[in-house]
């Protein structure tokens, strides 16, 4: 098994890529008369409970996986730091 980007892999990412610059080329142009700011932070107070809470959720979702990668990532360096000064974890 070997972890590199393929032709697929490329293309996908490429294709992802461009759609999510597109949504974004169309709606600016779209929107180009939003001319107060909070128009454009705070969506004209116009969003209903909803799409906020989906937004939130995935922002703290994202945090948690990044934090639980780096942990992931970093294990065998701290399970060293614990064999360097014979120190044993506690099962607390």
């Amino acid at each position: 098994m070997t972890l590199a980007f393929n032709l697929f892999d490329y293309a996908v990412f490429i294709a992802m890529l461009a759609v999510s610059a597109a949504i974004g080329i169309y709606f600016a142009y779209k929107d180009r008369k939003t001319n107060s700011t909070e128009q454009f932070l705070l969506g004209d107070r116009k969003l209903s409970i909803f799409p906020v809470a989906m937004s939130i959720l995935a922002s703290f979702t994202s945090v948690i996986i990044m934090f639980f990668l780096v942990f992931i990532l970093n294990l065998n360096r701290i399970r060293n730091y614990f064999k360097k000064f014979h120190l044993r974890p506690t099962n607390s």
